[in-house]
């Protein structure tokens, strides 16, 4: 056995991570990256009479200082969260049949109805604590 070498039994990790650069002077940590997950959703049931097929794409492991930017009761920071969580929509039309601004467009917050709005707002609160299928079958084993 070689003197001091690192173990599991010190608490020292086996190997030391490593660090590759991506160009010249850049270093980027060597480790896992969080992939951004991204699902399409429908409205919640209660909303199915009013929105029928309404659909939307969000950012569901979005990251947790967008949160305190929903609850924050600032308008413009509310908004610019969820143009960043709420990421497409399946091609919604307004009351007149023209379409809605990409979901993505801070202009389609001020497009959409309020109540359209709430029934969002609650997706993207929902999406905050729902665990990935993966996850769900690994904790149901």
């Amino acid at each position: 056995m070689i003197e001091n070498a690192p173990t599991a039994a010190t608490g020292t990790p086996l190997t030391e991570p490593t660090v590759t650069t991506n160009g010249p002077g850049t270093l980027a940590p060597a480790g896992p990256q969080v992939r951004k997950r991204l699902e399409w959703t429908d409205l919640p049931d209660e909303a199915q009479e009013s929105y029928p097929g309404f659909r939307v794409r969000i950012w569901a492991n979005y990251r947790r200082s967008l949160t305190a930017e929903i609850g924050s009761g600032d308008a413009d920071r509310l908004r610019n969260a969820l143009v960043q969580i709420i990421v497409e929509h399946n091609g919604w039309l307004n009351d007149e049949g023209q379409p809605y601004s990409p979901a993505s467009d801070p202009r389609f917050w001020d497009e959409i109805p309020d109540e359209l709005a709430a029934v969002l707002i609650v997706l993207v609160r929902r999406a905050s604590t729902k665990l990935p299928n993966s996850l769900l079958r690994a904790s149901s084993s």
